[in-house]
This record gives structure tokens, sequence and C-alpha cells, in this order.
């Protein structure tokens, strides 16, 4: 794949020293501009293809350029008391009462990360760990099993970014019929900015798509929420009975829902 640092990168802000320094309206309309034409470059049947939260986007470009740099003091980060329960003053629950709720629980793996930083191509998720088994096999496992000892219906939703969609959708469709009720959905794609003009990168002449995602990226964990609903999913669980959803990364094989005490803690987030 060809670095985006070979190509030559136009911007819309010419030769200023520094996108910072250009009034905030202006900067915002010129990013717009040329995410409209950084779309608009792309061949039609791709455009789609694209999901893009452009307004959560542009509130981290207005916090930049405002250099918002939301430096959290640690030293006054502190536990609220009375809200969190110690492990060890719950409850344990009665199987009859874990089966329950189990059944208002939605399992969400993030699946938005490529295998490189292990020296590997493609999907952390589907590099065999085990017996040839990869993280999502594994992970099928866990939530077969936990729904077949306490007869319930626990979803996995996997959350995929651009890089991962692809093959983790082929991979799912050899999972078989006997596995649970598995869905995705895809995290945003933003564009990656020039350090001199603040502006999407761009390639000029033709190239490939693997060359044109390079242009974009992943915003990361957080995007979570915003890309859950969106994708319809929280609506769907929440009118199914669904309340809590349980958050994890899926080469995180030890972060398991526990059926002990731990189904009273609040590691499990209310939808």
């Amino acid at each position: 794949m060809t670095s985006v640092s070979s190509y030559h990168v136009q911007g819309l802000l010419g030769s200023r020293s520094s996108f910072r320094e250009v009034p905030f309206i202006d900067g915002e309309d010129n990013l717009r501009q040329a995410i409209k034409e950084l779309v608009s470059s792309l061949p039609e049947e791709e455009r789609e293809a694209y999901p893009m939260d452009e307004e959560t986007f542009l509130r981290l470009y207005r916090s930049y350029l405002k250099h918002e740099d939301n430096i959290i003091d640690w030293e006054k980060i502190t536990q609220p008391e009375g809200l969190i329960n110690s492990y060890d003053s719950l409850v344990q629950p009665k199987p009859s009462e874990v089966s329950t709720m189990l059944n208002k629980l939605v399992v969400i793996k993030l699946n938005g990360g490529l295998g490189t930083s292990m020296g590997c191509a493609g999907p952390k998720s589907l590099i065999p760990v085990r017996e040839g088994k990869n993280f999502i096999d594994l992970t099928v496992e866990q939530i077969k099993e936990l729904n077949e000892i306490y007869h319930c219906d626990v979803p996995l939703v996997l959350m995929n970014s651009f890089n991962t969609d692809n093959d983790t959708e082929q991979t799912l469709k050899k999972l078989g019929e006997k596995r649970p009720q598995i869905f995705t959905f895809e995290q945003n794609r933003f564009p990656r900015l020039s350090a001199e003009t603040g502006l999407p990168l761009k390639f000029n002449g033709t190239y490939s798509k693997s060359d044109r995602d390079e242009l974009w990226y992943p915003p990361g964990h957080g995007d979570v929420y915003r890309c859950f609903q969106k994708s319809g999913l929280l609506k769907k669980f929440m009118l199914s009975g669904k309340e809590w959803v349980f958050i994890s990364n899926i080469d995180n094989l030890g972060a398991t829902v526990d059926t002990g005490k731990s189904v009273y803690v609040s590691i499990l987030k209310r939808l």
C-alpha cells in the first residue's frame, strides 16, 4: 500500500504557515468544502460505503482550532461515595435470577483494529489464537456457552471499522447456524488532515481503493455509543426488552460476563 505522505497534498488554505491561524469560521467553511470535494472524488459506487458523522468530526475540529486540549487533572478525580458498591457487599443471585438478567443483556465487542502491532495483516480479531481458532471464534463460543448454560438469549454485537468490516462479515458467514444472534455495525471514518493546512489529505491522479482508505481513519473506541445508536440497534434491543450492554475489546478474551455477584455491578452500562 502506498503511503499518503508520498503523494502531493493539496489544501484550500494555500501557503499559510499554520491552519490554526485561520479565523474559526473560515477554517470550518474550508473544511466542510474540502470534505465535500474528498467524498465527491470517490467512485460513485463507493460513496455510500464511507459513513461519517460530520458534525461530530467538526466538533473535534472546532476544539482543536480553539486550542482546547481538555487535559484531565487526575489528582481531582475521586471515587463518588455511595455510588459504587464493593464486590464483597453484593448478594449472590439465584440461577433463575441470573437467567432473567442475562436476557436483558447485550454484549458488544470492539472489532475495529488491525493486527499490525502484532506483525499481522488484516483484522486483529482473525489472528489464530488456539487450535486454529481466532478471537471471533472464541468469543462466539463464550456467548454460545453462556446462552446454553443459563437458557438465555444474549446477542453478540461487533463494532467494525472500514478496515475490518468486509473480512469480518466473510468470517461470520462461515460460522454456521448453531451460533448466538450476531449483529454488526460500522463505526465512523474521519478524514486524515494535513498538518500544514488542517484540511483533508488528497491524492493527485488515479489511485486504488486501498490508497483511498489511507485518506481516512477510524476515530477510536469512544465512537461506539453514537454509532450504536445511529445503527438502529440500540432502539431494536430496547424494544425487545434489553436493558444492559457489556462492552470490551474483541481481543480481550478475559473480559467475559460474570454470572456471579457482578451481575449487579455497574460494569454493565444501562441502555
